[in-house]
């Protein structure tokens, strides 16, 4: 009996101070604290693109980064979105604008990983007629919360889209 009373005396200290140093979970994400990170790093990207500052507009990439743009090969990398970029840049009609209406986004209960879409306009110049064509974009990016609390694009998607809704078909 007494060796019973022993290990129980020992058990229960034991078994109190490892329940204590058990790691607290981590504080849930508050989400409008992180779309408003982003939306600031996004408003900034914007500012950039339509002031032609190649790295301004290329600064919210992460590392492997993927860019799809309409017409385009993917641009995945640092490298390849600069170059894309540039080429962006070089189009004297290029422009961009969101609306801000359309802005919709999602946060990972992790606050890890955030996912932004909007519609917008995009400006380029018709290679073929020289006039400055403007169309209807839609645009989905995949931010990531870096090590030193940074966000950044890691999947940014940009298509061109019909604006006026198709009829269904007669039957």
């Amino acid at each position: 009996m007494e060796r019973r009373l022993s290990l129980v005396t020992v058990a229960i200290p034991v078994m109190l101070i490892a329940a204590c140093s058990q790691p607290d979970e981590a504080p849930a994400a508050d989400p409008d604290a992180v779309l408003a990170a982003i939306h600031e790093v996004e408003n900034g990207q914007l500012e950039a693109l339509n002031a032609n500052d190649l790295a301004g507009g290329v600064a919210v990439y992460g590392e492997g980064a993927t860019l799809y743009v309409d017409g385009m090969a993917p641009a995945v990398g640092a490298e390849a979105i600069q170059a894309h970029m540039a080429a962006m840049f070089s189009d004297p009609g290029f422009n961009v604008e969101m609306d801000e209406n359309s802005y919709k986004s999602w946060v990972a209960a992790s606050g890890d990983l955030a996912v932004t879409s909007f519609t917008g306009l995009f400006s380029r110049t018709n290679e073929e007629s020289g006039d400055v064509v403007t169309e209807p974009v839609v645009n989905q990016t995949v931010w990531q919360k870096q090590a030193d609390g940074s966000w950044k694009n890691v999947h940014d998607v940009n298509m061109v889209y019909v604006a006026e809704a198709a009829e269904a078909p007669a039957e």
